[in-house]
């Protein structure tokens, strides 16, 4: 494994974004998943945030393109609902970064590029090849007509880099394809029983032998196995968190008996695997507002958490 650049790169930055960040790479990603066909030469501007600067908003890659803004999002190995809401959040934050803020009290229009959002699921349980996720979603009393149309709405689309609808998608961009192909290899090795460490190695290895991802592997194969070690660790800890809190849930559930006792015990259960996740995030060093991020809770409701005693 070489020693090379950007060892040292937070973590937060992962491997998808670590590919990506690259202007060519992410002209050919974005022609791929949304049919266009923009030269290689088209100008593209970076304009992902800085996770140092931009903790709280931190996207993964983002990108200017002629009048259009682009947000990716890297791999989720869950569809998180939430997602318009953050991107609205992040959205806020990217066109800070891009305007003279001054500039929104002149009497000028002020012309900024239109957001495009696309989410890549790539976990392991069965996600529709498609899903469109809308912030109107999120709205209370949504469903009210007040005579009054709501005009704030964002949409963004969830695309499963599994599903076999999506296979040509996937692999009109060598890049997005052999990254799917490098993540299936580790998960391979790993359900034929090797550690998280080892079947990132053997990927590594393997892919870059066999031409897969082959240029980006040899000059990044340290921060490659940093970043996604800590990222599968993080993923099977979670997953049994999710299971030890749903056996919780279920027992309150039953010890409740009636109808409404099973109700409530779902919710509890929704409630308990939350915090038994943000618990054991918290005891492992996860930042405070990372463990909201992932689990769902309010950064308040994390911060309660780490001051008490568990």
């Amino acid at each position: 494994m070489d020693a090379g650049a950007d060892i040292n790169r937070n973590y937060k930055d992962s491997m998808f974004t670590a590919l990506f960040r690259e202007p060519e790479r992410a002209l050919e990603l974005y022609n791929a998943l949304s049919g266009g066909n923009y030269s290689m030469d088209t100008p593209v501007v970076m304009e992902t945030l800085d996770s140092v600067f931009f903790l709280d908003r931190r996207n993964d890659l983002a990108f200017r393109l002629g009048d259009k803004l682009i947000v990716l999002i890297e791999q989720q190995s869950t569809v998180n609902r939430n997602m318009p809401l953050r991107l609205f959040l992040y959205l806020a934050r990217v066109y800070e970064k891009i305007i003279n803020g001054k500039d929104v009290y002149r009497s000028r229009l002020l012309r900024i590029p239109k957001p495009e959002f696309i989410v890549l699921y790539n976990g392991k349980d069965p996600c529709p090849a498609r899903t469109v996720l809308r912030l109107s979603d999120a709205f209370e009393d949504s469903q009210k007509a007040t005579g009054l149309d709501c005009l704030l709405e964002m949409e963004l689309t969830v695309l499963n880099v599994h599903d076999k609808e999506n296979a040509p998608l996937v692999g009109r961009s060598g890049y997005l394809s052999g990254y799917v192909e490098f993540v299936d290899r580790v998960r391979a090795y790993q359900s034929q029983g090797e550690t998280v460490e080892g079947a990132i190695l053997h990927a590594i290895e393997k892919c870059k032998t066999q031409g897969i991802l082959a240029e980006f592997l040899e000059s990044h194969s340290t921060e490659v196995f940093n970043v996604l070690t800590h990222e599968f660790n993080l993923e099977e800890a979670k997953e049994v968190w999710t299971e030890e809190a749903l056996e919780e849930g279920k027992e309150m559930g039953k010890e409740m008996g009636k109808e409404i006792g099973k109700e409530m015990g779902k919710e509890i259960g929704k409630e308990e695997k939350a915090l038994l996740i943000a618990v054991n995030m918290l005891r492992e060093g996860f930042e405070e507002r990372q463990v909201a991020r992932i689990t769902g809770l309010s950064v308040e409701r994390v911060y309660e958490l780490k001051s008490s005693k568990f």
